[in-house]
């Protein structure tokens, strides 16, 4: 009351201009209401009189007004005597007022006869809600009569949540209300937030064992399994409650970065139960394992168990920090390494990246060695990523798609410590492209024995790897075979060889290919890398192959680099019958140069009539005398006198 009073004096105390305004005219009559409960009835009766001269102004314009006036009249009057004004009343909510809450919260103030039982008041107050009614005093009159008859409230729909949603606001719920509350929302068959609110105070106020149940059953019929939640798990299995599914939300909601004791009763139930999820059965195993020492007994029950579930997850390549502390108990220090390396070695590499950034939605990871890259969305600030080297690089994407390098901050954590695998043999056939490709690495300079070469030979057959990648270790494997003259395995590798890099050893590439007789790949690798550099006589062996090549292509026409490899070669003392047949039929140079041909070529019997005939013209046409053309005039004339050269 008090606090209505300073509200009021605070409104009159407004710059309002207009004697009729509503709001001026709703604070006097509400003034002249609380003189009444305030015991100054007379003051209050001045009041009434100095507002009686808008009573038909109200009655024309402002119904609300009007019979608020007429309520207030009523209550100054003997109960005796208010009879009239009440039906008047009445009559006006019954006919066209139902749509005012004022008037049938006057009404139940005047205690009128049409609302003379508990249930037609809380009927009526029903209604007024689903019109749209949202008043404290409506709320306070439907309170007062369920506090004192708590089983009228026989259902929870949206009204009755509601006026228990103000009350426990207002901490105005009596004990016998709150325990009629928890047996409805009980047999609720799904979460309502206002419910859980109200089971909320009223566990707080009153310490019931039942609205605790009633609470946990809500949140797990809701599937509430957020750690805000866990408090309420918590006591209910400390109240040792028989609630279906609370172990599981007591684990589900419990935040693992807490230093929490388990209770036994939990440790115990979940012995014969597997309805936890695995990141959860994880967290258990690995609580259990680390405390096994406090609790040897619960740790000997659950040891199969545990070693059965951390197999099946090392098979599945699932891993996180617990799955870490389970393959660390059972498998990496024990006797059972031997067995399940391989299954360990696919799950080294991956390490934890971690950031505090909420803009930040993934990370694209990129490989040296492989074509493809990969996108992994992160969660809750988290994601897992396979490192195999050094040259792996990531990056991030925010939440508008825009990559950002590596330069926001972040934390990288490798989940295990590769140096406990690192004197374990790997299986290849069993291993994963990760770890093919770190052992790769790691070998490169490492000697060259067999699992260096069923390494490389392992890396070649791995899907999307870069081509630059895949040569150079094709091109390993190639030279381990040329080393050891197995000239099979050699051939066949050397078959694979799509192209050859420019780099230190691709001389000696071209060479092997001469070597084992892959001509046409070595003539070609000679066009991108020059032959200068090559093994004169195996230069020559491939000028051989594919001068006789051409000779059967009887549409192959001069190929400029032929003539300069063969003519090379002829400078440097190296040549046959080959090569001379073909640098007299197609070399095209000075005087010199082709005298020079023409006399080595002769000397093996090959037909010169087309260098001859080249010689002459260029002579006639440069008229240079200073060489002994006669020999060559002469070897022409003899097998062609006739042509028009020789008449020259």
């Amino acid at each position: 009351l008090s606090q209505t009073s300073k509200i009021l004096e605070d409104i009159e105390r407004l710059p309002i201009q207009d004697a009729d305004s509503y709001l001026l005219n709703l604070c006097h009559l509400y003034r002249t209401y609380l003189m009444l409960l305030y015991k100054e009835e007379k003051k209050g009766q001045d009041f009434l009189r100095e507002l009686k001269a808008k009573k038909k102004v109200w009655k024309k314009n402002n119904k609300t007004l009007y019979w608020f006036y007429i309520a207030i009249k009523a209550l100054y009057l003997p109960e005796d005597d208010r009879g009239g004004l009440i039906k008047s009343i009445e009559k006006y909510y019954q006919e066209e007022g139902q749509s005012n809450w004022w008037i049938l919260w006057l009404l139940i103030q005047l205690k009128s006869e049409s609302l003379n039982n508990n249930k037609l008041v809380l009927n009526e107050i029903n209604k007024q809600f689903y019109r749209g009614m949202n008043s404290p005093y409506l709320y306070f009159e439907a309170l007062k009569i369920l506090n004192n008859n708590p089983d009228y409230l026989m259902k929870l729909d949206s009204f009755e949540i509601q006026l228990m949603f103000w009350a426990a606001k207002n901490k105005r719920i009596s004990k016998g209300l709150a325990r009629q509350f928890i047996y409805l929302a009980s047999k609720e068959k799904a979460f309502q937030r206002l419910t859980f609110k109200v089971l909320e105070y009223i566990y707080h106020e009153f310490k019931l064992l039942e609205g605790l149940h009633a609470l946990c059953s809500l949140l797990i019929k809701g599937h509430k399994g957020s750690t805000k939640y866990f408090k309420w798990y918590e006591l209910g299995v400390a109240e040792n409650l028989r609630v279906t599914e609370l172990y599981e939300y007591y684990m589900q909601s419990l935040d693992e970065s807490m230093d929490l004791v388990l209770p036994k009763s939990i440790l115990l139930y979940f012995l014969y139960s597997n309805t936890l999820s695995e990141h959860k059965r994880s967290f258990l195993y690995a609580y259990i394992i680390k405390r096994k020492t406090q609790i040897p007994q619960i740790y000997q029950r659950y040891l199969k168990k545990m070693e059965t579930y951390g197999l099946d997850q090392l098979k599945k390549e699932n891993i996180n920090w617990n799955l870490v502390t389970i393959y660390e108990e059972f498998f990496l220090n024990s006797n059972l390494l031997k067995d399940y390396r391989y299954l360990l070695w696919n799950l080294v590499f991956t390490y934890e990246i971690q950031l505090d950034n909420p803009n930040i939605k993934g990370i694209i990871v990129l490989y040296k060695e492989r074509k493809d890259s990969l996108y992994i969305p992160l969660k809750n600030g988290k994601a897992q990523i396979k490192i195999y080297n050094k040259d792996t690089t990531f990056f991030f994407v925010d939440n508008w798609d825009n990559i950002i390098g590596p330069s926001i901050e972040y934390k990288k954590s490798n989940l295990m410590n590769i140096d406990q695998l690192n004197d374990q043999e790997i299986i290849l056939e069993k291993a994963k492209i990760g770890t093919i490709l770190y052992i790769n690495q790691k070998i490169n300079n490492h000697l060259e024995d067999k699992i260096w070469l069923e390494t490389k030979k392992t890396v070649l057959e791995l899907p999307n790897i870069k081509e630059d990648f895949y040569i150079d270790n094709l091109l390993s494997i190639i030279f381990y075979y040329y080393k050891h003259k197995n000239y099979t395995m050699l051939d066949n590798y050397l078959d694979k060889l799509p192209y050859i890099p420019r780099y230190e050893n691709t001389i000696k590439v071209i060479e092997i290919l001469i070597e084992r007789k892959f001509y046409d790949k070595a003539f070609h690798e000679i066009k991108n890398h020059g032959y200068k550099k090559i093994d004169l006589i195996k230069l020559l062996q491939l000028c051989e192959y594919i001068i006789k090549q051409k000779v059967e292509d009887i549409d192959t026409k001069e190929e400029p680099i032929l003539l300069y490899i063969s003519y090379y070669c002829f400078t440097k003392g190296k040549y046959n019958q080959d090569t001379l047949k073909y640098l007299s039929d197609y070399f095209q140079g000075t005087c010199q140069q082709i005298y020079e041909i023409w006399d080595v070529a002769k000397e093996f019997s090959v037909d010169t009539k087309a260098i001859e005939e080249r010689f002459l013209g260029q002579i006639l046409f440069t008229e240079s005398w200073q060489l002994n053309s006669y020999p060559i005039y002469k070897s022409n004339i003899k097998s062609n006198p006739i042509t028009k050269i020789s008449k020259a």
